[in-house]
């Protein structure tokens, strides 16, 4: 018979599963620290004079251990088979490190241990920044859970940085936007961040949000903390203001987001044909559109008159975008194509 599994979740607030099965709340915020340091510390036995001190730091030493005793209680009613748990002595406390259990502590910081050794470490870096639920037991406020806490949130924050970067220069700039946002939630005084945001918004052609992420970034400095945006931001935001929007393909389509695509064959001795192409035209931005209508595309030889006028290797030097005419919610254009025999 499988043994269940006791889950426990420190990042955010406590939650205990045993199987699937939730453990009712331990009642405590004191019962809770406990199981959290002897978690966080299980590769030795705690000394319980130790831990009276560590959690009742202002009571007199015989009534801390008084506290401790009744808290082992609350802890040990809590838990299912505590036994294979705990191991308690008269002198030290101990998490059993044997015991079938899963930490999201233990899988956090392994995920980071993978990404520092595997290539490509980005999947092991959205392991771990889903594992981070919040901050060390975020209800509590145990002078020794302080450091800890930080520490783990210090590298979740550089996780999140280190997937926005990954990402941008593997061009996934969505996904790079979107943990870029999250870590200015967790630390908007990160002024990096900002331009990175302004970066990737202007790589996708959209200049307005990277003009919000720069206004956004002047407004949080100057709120926070009565300061200016550096002069590398400020110049980033000058030559996204007075740049022109981005074009997907400049020779093929001047709409923003669309391309049009047209498959020709060569008529006639001079191998040019004229090819009409209608490509539907939406005013929004690129990583909005919507695909474009199906292209039409009607093919026809040459008359006679050209025939006659033009010499039989004759190339055609009319550009794809030499004309475009607006029709409604369209745009279509007439070009004549040289093709390559």
């Amino acid at each position: 018979m499988t043994i269940p599994q006791l889950r426990i979740r420190l990042l955010g607030e406590l939650d205990l599963r045993h199987g699937e099965a939730p453990v009712p709340p331990l009642g405590s915020a004191r019962a809770e620290s406990l199981l959290a340091y002897l978690l966080l510390h299980r590769e030795a036995a705690q000394p319980r004079q130790r831990l009276a001190f560590l959690l009742w730091p202002d009571s007199s030493e015989p009534q801390a251990r008084t506290n401790l005793r009744h808290l082992l209680h609350v802890l040990r009613r809590a838990l299912p088979d505590p036994d294979r748990f705990l191991e308690v002595t008269q002198r030290t406390l101990r998490w059993r490190d044997e015991a079938p259990w899963w930490l999201d502590v233990t899988a956090f910081e392994e995920a980071l241990a993978r990404a520092d050794q595997d290539a490509p470490a980005v999947p092991a870096l959205r392991e771990a920044v889903e594992l981070y639920g919040g901050d060390l037991l975020q209800s509590s406020y145990d002078e020794w859970l302080l450091e800890e806490r930080e520490q783990l949130r210090r590298r979740y924050l550089d996780a999140l940085e280190r997937l926005a970067e990954l990402l941008e220069a593997e061009r996934e700039h969505a996904g790079a936007i979107g943990y870029a946002e999250r870590l200015l939630r967790e630390d908007p005084l990160r002024e990096a961040t900002y331009r990175r945001l302004m970066r990737l918004h202007d790589a996708r052609g959209d200049r307005a949000r990277a003009l919000r992420a720069y206004h956004a970034c002047a407004a949080t400095l100057e709120r926070e903390l009565n300061v200016e945006p550096s002069a590398a931001i400020r110049r980033s935001h000058q030559s996204a203001s007075s740049s022109p929007p981005a074009r997907h393909h400049p020779e093929i389509a001047a709409i923003v987001g669309f391309e049009g695509v047209t498959r020709l064959k060569p008529i006639g001795p001079s191998g040019c044909v004229t090819s009409s192409v209608s490509i539907a035209f939406r005013s929004a931005p690129a990583q909005n559109a919507t695909p474009p209508a199906p292209v039409r595309t009607s093919t026809r030889a040459p008359s006679s008159a050209s025939k006659a006028a033009s010499p039989s290797r004759r190339s055609c030097a009319v550009s794809p975008s030499t004309a475009f005419r607006r029709s409604g919610r369209s745009i279509v254009s007439t070009a004549a194509l040289p093709m390559r025999s």
